[in-house]
């Protein structure tokens, strides 16, 4: 997840340099319960603010996790945060920000 974020910065993804894993606090910072809406393919809805189209509900961040090999996730299902393998088969994506004006 991290390379694919410096990957974009490398690309100029929609021309903008400076893409990164958040930290798991920026990534909590998003979830707004009261904004709803439903991935395609997901059974359920997610939350998250700001117009952001959420292709899953768990998020990998920078933040690193609990034990060796671990990093922080966010579950924008339930708003919870979990330590998860990088190795984790589960539906977990990169959500790459930036600062505003990069």
């Amino acid at each position: 997840a991290r390379n694919y974020c410096a990957s974009l910065s490398a690309n100029r993804y929609a021309g903008y340099t400076g893409w990164r894993l958040p930290e798991i606090g920026e990534l909590a910072g998003l979830y707004d319960s009261s904004a709803t809406q439903r991935p395609p393919g997901l059974g359920y809805d997610v939350h998250v603010k700001g117009g952001i189209q959420m292709t899953g509900s768990r998020a990998w961040s920078a933040t690193a996790g609990n034990a060796s090999g671990e990093a922080e996730d966010f579950y924008f299902y339930s708003g919870g945060r979990f330590s998860s393998p990088l190795d984790d088969p589960g539906s977990h994506r990169a959500l790459c920000v930036r600062r505003s004006g990069d």
